[in-house]
C-alpha cells in the first residue's frame, strides 16, 4: 500500500482513463460497431501499458508535494490528458481534426458538454465514451475539490473555512506526494460510492419509466456529472422521467444534499443552508416569471388553449431553471410546449444568468457559485440598510457565511477575476470574427461549463466545429478555466509559489 501511495495522482488518473477504453470497446463489438471497438481496445492497451511503465519508473522516487504541485496536478488533468483521450476518438470518427476531437474530450472532462459532432457521425459507443469521460470528470474534480482545492482555499472554501477549519488542519499537511495520493484515494473511496449509487438510482429510475437501458444510462450519467450529454436516439422525456432528473439534479445546489459527512445538519436544519435556499428562490422566481410572460403572450396570441399547456409550461420553466442553474442544460418537454404556447422567443438571456450563477460549492456544478452570490447579496442588504439608516447599529448575521465582509470581500475578488476572463474570451472570439450575440454565449457556456447554452442562446445554434482555431483554443482554454476556477490559476502565476 506505501508503494501506492507512492505514485503520482496524475499516473493513477491516467492509468484510470486507460482502463476506461474497455467500456467504449465493449459496448463497440456488442452494438456492430466492432471498427470502433478493436480502436478502443488497442488504446486501452497501449495506454495501460505506457500508464503502468511510468509508473514503475518513478515507483522508487518522492516527488513533493507543494502547492505549485497541488495545482498542476488539477490542471494537467484537464488539460494534458484530454489529447490522449481524443486520439481514439478522431481514429473512429476518420474525417475529423486532432483540434475537434481534442476539442470535444476538454468538453466532455470539463463536463461542459458542447454542442460539437452531428448526432448521424456518432455511434453509440463514441457517445457512451464521451458520457463516461464526462461522469469521471465530474467525480475527480468533485475528490479534488476535497483534496487540493479546500488546503489552498480555493474553489469557494475562502468562504467555508471556517466551518471546514478543523478537517482543513487535517488534510491541509504539506509533505511528500505521499499525502497527496493517501488523501486522493481516501477521498475517492468516500465519494466514490455516493457517485455511484446516485447514478444507479437514476438508472434505474429512468429504465423503469420506459426508456432503454442505453438511454437511461446517458441521462442518468449527465444529470449526475451535470454535463448535458444527449443519446443518439433521444426523444422527449415524460414527465415521471424528469421528475427523476429533477431530483437527481438537486445534489449539484449543495454538498450537503449528500449527508452528514458533508456538514448537513438534521433534520429541517438543511434548508437554512444559504445555497439551497438561494436555489430555491432562483428556480420558482425564473419558472413563475417565465410563466406569466408566456401566459400575457399566449392571451394575445390564442385564448383557446387548454389549461393543460399552461401547467406543461409552468413545469417545463421549473426544470428548466434548475437545469441550467446547475449548468446541466437539458430543456423540458413544457420548455418547447411553451414557446409555442405563448408565441413569445426564447428567453435566452435568463438561461445564461441561471448558469452564469452556477450551483454549489464542492459539487459537479460550474459558474460563480451560490455560496458567492448569498455572499455577496447578505453583504449587499447589510450596506443597503446601513444607506438607508446610518444611525442604525446592525448587529452582525451570527453563524451565517453570508453575513461576514471578509467572506463578501473574497467572493467579490472571483466575481470580478470571473468577469475579466469572460471579457478577455469574448475578446478572443470577437477577433476571430465572431459577432457579439455567438461570441457573448460561446464564451458564456464555455466559462460556466454550459454547454447546451450553445444550442438555446442562439436561434439557430452555435456550430463550434464551425469556428476558427483560435476561437477553438479560446473556448479550450476558457472552459479549463471555468472548471479549474480562476483564482487557482492565477495562485499559479505567483513567483513565491514557484520557490522551493
Amino acid at each position: 500500500m506505501d508503494r501506492l501511495h507512492r505514485i503520482p495522482v496524475a499516473l493513477l488518473i491516467t492509468l484510470g482513463f486507460a482502463l476506461s477504453f474497455l467500456v467504449p470497446a465493449i459496448a463497440g463489438f456488442a452494438t456492430g460497431h466492432s471498427a470502433t471497438g478493436r480502436i478502443f481496445l488497442y488504446a486501452s492497451i497501449l495506454g495501460s501499458g505506457l500508464s503502468v511503465a511510468v509508473i514503475l519508473a518513478v515507483s522508487n522516487q518522492r516527488f513533493e508535494d507543494s502547492r505549485r504541485n497541488l495545482l498542476l496536478t488539477l490542471l494537467f488533468v484537464f488539460t494534458v490528458l484530454p489529447m490522449g483521450l481524443a486520439i481514439p476518438v478522431m481514429e473512429a470518427l476518420r474525417t475529423t481534426t486532432f483540434v475537434n476531437a481534442y476539442l470535444d474530450m476538454v468538453s466532455a472532462i470539463t463536463t461542459t458538454a458542447l454542442p460539437t459532432y452531428e448526432m448521424d457521425r456518432m455511434t453509440q459507443p463514441l457517445i457512451i465514451w464521451r458520457s463516461l469521460v464526462a461522469w469521471l470528470g465530474a467525480l475527480i474534480m468533485w475528490v479534488f475539490a476535497w483534496t487540493i482545492l479546500m488546503p489552498l482555499r480555493l474553489g469557494g472554501y475562502e468562504i467555508l473555512a471556517k466551518e471546514n477549519q478543523d478537517r482543513v488542519a487535517v488534510v491541509a499537511q504539506v509533505g511528500t506526494h505521499v499525502g497527496l495520493t493517501r488523501r486522493f484515494l481516501t477521498e475517492l473511496a468516500t465519494f466514490g460510492p455516493l457517485y455511484l449509487s446516485l447514478t444507479m438510482l437514476c438508472w434505474f429510475g429512468l429504465t423503469s419509466s420506459g426508456l432503454t437501458p442505453y438511454q437511461a444510462m446517458i441521462f442518468a450519467m449527465g444529470a449526475t456529472s451535470t454535463a448535458g450529454y444527449l443519446p443518439t436516439d433521444a426523444a422527449d422525456l415524460g414527465f415521471g422521467q424528469e421528475i427523476l432528473i429533477f431530483a437527481t439534479l438537486f445534489f449539484a445546489v449543495s454538498r450537503q444534499c449528500y449527508g452528514q459527512r458533508f456538514g448537513v445538519m438534521r433534520g429541517v436544519r438543511l434548508f437554512e443552508n444559504s445555497e439551497l435556499r438561494l436555489a430555491v428562490m432562483l428556480v420558482v422566481g425564473v419558472a413563475v416569471i417565465l410563466f406569466a410572460r408566456q401566459f400575457v403572450g399566449a392571451a394575445t396570441v390564442d385564448t383557446s388553449r387548454h389549461i393543460g399547456e399552461a401547467a406543461q409550461a409552468l413545469w417545463g420553466g421549473l426544470f428548466t431553471a434548475l437545469s441550467f442553474l446547475t449548468t446541466t442544460g437539458y430543456t423540458s418537454f413544457g420548455w418547447d410546449e411553451a414557446q409555442s404556447w405563448s408565441g413569445l422567443s426564447n428567453p435566452a438571456i435568463i438561461l445564461m444568468a441561471l448558469s452564469l450563477i452556477g450551483g454549489g460549492v464542492a459539487t459537479t456544478a460550474g459558474g460563480i457559485k451560490l455560496l458567492r452570490m448569498s455572499s455577496l447579496m447578505h453583504h449587499s442588504s447589510r450596506e443597503i440598510m446601513q444607506l438607508a439608516e446610518p444611525k442604525r447599529i446592525i448587529p452582525n448575521y451570527g453563524g451565517g457565511f453570508g453575513g461576514k465582509i471578509q467572506n463578501a470581500v473574497w467572493a467579490w475578488v472571483f466575481l470580478m477575476s470571473f468577469f475579466m476572463v469572460l471579457c478577455l474570451t469574448l475578446l478572443g472570439l470577437a477577433l476571430n470574427g465572431a459577432d457579439f450575440e455567438t461570441a457573448l454565449v460561446t464564451g458564456t457556456a464555455a466559462l460556466t461549463n454550459s454547454g447546451p447554452l450553445m444550442s438555446v442562446g442562439v436561434e439557430n445554434g452555435v456550430d463550434a466545429l464551425r469556428l476558427g482555431l483560435f476561437s477553438k483554443l479560446t473556448i479550450i482554454l476558457a472552459m479549463v478555466l471555468g472548471r479549474v476556477e480562476t483564482l487557482a490559476v492565477i495562485a499559479l502565476m505567483n513567483p513565491d509559489i514557484w520557490r522551493r
